[in-house]
């Protein structure tokens, strides 16, 4: 297992050397359409929850914890799958690969960056929607770490009693990516699709091309949109909520589509047991897996994939 580990050092140095080239090759960045973007959704959250971190050190240093507690929750989910596979799969590098490459399709580095002392408590109240420098790496579009826990959330299926400690996870991992600064709420939302694709393509499953020519359309559908016609996105607020609402909707539908079509009616296979104190069979488990990446996020760690089986566990 140490062994294997060791890949996440050399993923580790080589990201974080793509995160440099990405600074030198998009100098302008493009907060300022995004952070129009959150406005035309109602509020700009970064700010808000921003400063809800600010007033309350207590829930600053708590939701700080959460943000860099990843790799942890990464890396203990990586050793129970470990047990039913330990086989290595190339895939484990595609996720990493597919999201610092559209780091470059969109640059943007965060409210925190792009703001300075204004931010949490200066929103401002207009800005001239242009391009402008900002000398950090572009790691915003799409939110890498929130891709990482929707990953936690799905692949913790066979855990009953961790499921709902997941989704609080899920829940409080979208607060801490807002009130550090390091994201936007569109970057947040663009999360869904981004995560559905690389789910699926990670999963060995009948049907998968469903979902994962779902995935591409819509992460790359709103690539397109925040390039070309962010300007109409931000001046129809309808427009935008509507879009929103049914990309989150169609990519929670097909990551459980792709569950229940290639996992959960796959047979048990043999030799394994149950974890479960009450001694009742495990839910069935994907064979889909992610695998933490120390290299995102402003040097947070973040996810690659890889499929580690369809193996059954308990709690």
């Amino acid at each position: 297992m140490l062994a294997r580990a060791a890949i996440f050092v050399v993923l580790g140095i080589a990201l974080g050397g793509i995160l440099d080239l990405a600074t030198k090759w998009c100098p302008s960045k493009l907060d300022r359409y995004l952070y129009a973007l959150d406005r035309t959704y109602g509020t700009p959250a970064a700010f808000v929850v921003g400063r809800w971190f600010a007033a309350s050190p207590v829930l600053y240093r708590f939701e700080a914890l959460i943000y860099y507690s990843l790799p942890l929750a990464m890396a203990a989910l990586y050793a129970a799958h470990l047990k039913w596979r330990p086989k290595a799969d190339p895939s484990i590098y595609v996720n990493a690969v597919v999201g610092f490459s559209l780091y470059f399709l969109y640059p943007a580095s965060g409210p925190v960056y792009a703001f300075g002392h204004a931010f949490p408590w200066q929103p401002p109240a207009a800005l001239a929607l242009t391009p402008v420098a900002i000398g950090h790496p572009p790691n915003c579009v799409p939110s890498l770490h929130l891709a990482d826990v929707l990953f936690l959330w799905w692949n913790l299926r066979g855990w009953r009693r961790a499921r709902p400690v997941a989704l609080a996870y899920l829940l409080l991992t979208s607060l801490a990516t807002l009130g550090s600064g390091e994201h936007y709420l569109t970057d947040l939302f663009m999360a869904f699709p981004y995560a559905l694709l690389m789910q699926a393509v990670a999963t060995r499953a009948p049907g998968k091309r469903f979902s994962l020519a779902a995935g591409a359309v819509m992460t790359f559908g709103w690539m397109a949109l925040l390039r070309w016609r962010v300007l109409v996105l931000i001046g129809t607020p309808v427009l935008l909520w509507s879009l929103t609402a049914a990309t989150i909707v169609a990519a929670l539908w097909c990551e459980r589509r792709l569950w229940q079509r290639g996992v959960a009616a796959a047979p048990r296979p043999e030799g394994v047991q149950s974890f479960d104190a009450r001694g009742t069979g495990p839910e069935p488990y994907p064979s889909a897996w992610i695998l933490p990446n120390p290299a995102c996020d402003n040097g947070i760690a973040e996810a690659v994939t890889g499929k580690l089986g369809r193996a059954a566990a308990g709690d």
